[in-house]
């Protein structure tokens, strides 16, 4: 009679089987120790019973307090304020993009919907009530710098107030209103801009519609301009849609290589705002995005093994995180559930509270509340039913890959299925299976290595950023 309980989820995977517990515990076993294990007689292998004691695959007398504690720091983030705010300072753009989260970009002449300054101040008070120490802003858009009085307004406030909070800044934009005056003074402000860069100038400028100009030449003008004036990269963002399938991820990869960006995340699309109604025209089935995705990985993998070129895949990473770091990993997207009016939030331009940036391309619906009428303590109570929509307590529970996948309770949303995702018919569930297990292969074969390494590079730019961000 076993002394232990093997309560997991496996899966076949190359005549092995991979057996993974909701504290995110995992391991690849034979098929005879997996026999073992499931009839009870891990005993008789030592070595198996010892592994999988230590790992927590097992729950033993010996190893329930460790299991207990590693579920609580797996999930920890339940527990967590808000430590994501996404400011959205106006609601105008100089770009027509494709697969824009707004539900009706436009470009607009008048500053009649910029944020004023009495929201500005309520959102900026809002933000240091937050019961957390390390906040992160980032403004969104629209174009944020076409109301950039603002986006400083708000951080030097916040600088000044602040406390011992400590606060890292970010801002989206397509460039198309920078010059260096203002890039010194976003540098001089501590406010880490960053863009998209969504493949060759043909391609970039087909989704990215400036009107009759190149957005293409404008974000490369400034991505070099940061390199040479700063010694630094500005991080670029690519979505990949039905054209970029047409054109290949080696074509969009080489784009990156030869604005010297060495890290890419194809992103898939996010349905919502502009997507939803050009679906048919940029959209895809998991399927393709995930061969897409794929040959991306496989072209970077060879340009980092075979050629010495340090060219990592984001995503990768963001998987590796789930696969090997105790607590998950910070990726709100991968979380079950999701980040979304957990730990992050986003503020449009007259003080609506979203559940997060993407969710203001579903309108009204989505809005909680506004920071003239709620405290942050409503703001809890109205989203505490957000904690309990984990995987792990639904249909997936008995997936492998469940403590490692992530809940978008947006995406389901616009694929009419509802706030909870129906699994089954859910992209993302498709699609995380698809790449869970393609990593898992790789962790299998001849590019652990490769993968290691890049795991280990992503954890030390995150290390770094936490240190600039406690200074």
């Amino acid at each position: 009679m076993a002394n232990y309980i093997a309560d997991v989820m496996a899966k076949k995977i190359d005549g092995k089987y991979m057996v993974s517990t909701i504290s995110g515990a995992w391991d690849i076993l034979t098929p005879e120790e997996y026999n073992l294990m499931m009839t009870g007689r891990a005993e008789q292998n030592s070595e198996l019973y010892k592994r999988l004691d230590e790992e927590g695959i097992i729950i033993t007398k010996n190893n329930l307090d460790l299991i207990k504690a590693g579920v609580r720091q797996r999930y920890s983030f339940l527990c967590e304020p808000v430590t994501l705010h996404i400011v959205v300072v106006t609601n105008r753009c100089t770009h027509q993009c494709i697969y824009c989260h707004s539900a009706s970009p436009k470009e607009e002449k008048s500053s009649s919907s910029n944020m004023s300054k009495k929201t500005a101040d309520k959102i900026t008070d809002f933000i240091l009530s937050v019961p957390s120490r390390n906040l992160a802003l980032e403004f969104q858009g629209g174009e944020s710098l076409l109301n950039l009085k603002t986006v400083i307004y708000i951080v030097r406030k916040l600088g000044k107030n602040k406390g011992n909070k400590k606060i890292l800044c970010r801002m989206a934009t397509n460039l198309s209103n920078m010059t260096v005056k203002i890039f010194d003074e976003l540098i001089k402000s501590g406010i880490k801009p960053f863009t998209s860069l969504d493949g060759p100038k043909s391609l970039h400028d087909k989704q990215r519609v400036l009107g009759n100009k190149s957005s293409y030449d404008n974000v490369v003008k400034w991505i070099k301009y940061a390199r040479e004036r700063f010694n630094e990269r500005i991080h670029a963002l690519t979505t990949i849609t039905r054209y970029s399938l047409e054109y290949g991820a080696k074509a969009i990869i080489d784009e990156y290589l030869k604005q010297k960006i060495y890290t890419i995340r194809l992103r898939e699309l996010n349905l919502c705002g502009v997507a939803i109604s050009n679906w048919k025209q940029i959209g895809y089935s998991p399927e393709e995005f995930y061969k897409f995705w794929k040959q991306g990985v496989d072209y970077c993998i060879n340009l980092y093994e075979k050629q010495g070129i340090p060219m990592k895949e984001g995503s990768i990473t963001t998987i590796l995180e789930r696969l090997l770091s105790p607590t998950g990993g910070d990726y709100m997207c991968f979380r079950s559930p999701c980040g979304a009016g957990i730990n992050q939030i986003s503020y449009d331009s007259s003080g609506n509270i979203y559940f997060c940036d993407a969710s203001r391309g579903y309108g009204e619906d989505f809005i909680i509340g506004d920071v003239y009428n709620m405290t942050y303590d409503n703001l809890v109570e109205k989203t505490k039913g957000l904690r309990g929509l984990s995987n792990l307590v639904n249909s997936c529970r008995q997936c492998i890959w469940a403590p490692y996948c992530g809940t978008c309770l947006l995406r389901s949303s616009g694929s009419k299925e509802g706030f909870i995702p129906i699994k089954q018919r859910d992209f993302h569930c498709k699609l995380r299976q698809l790449q869970l297990q393609y990593v898992m292969n790789l962790l299998m074969g001849e590019h652990k290595d490769t993968l290691l390494e890049w795991w280990t590079a992503a954890t030390n730019i995150t290390k770094r950023e936490s240190s600039e961000q406690r200074q």
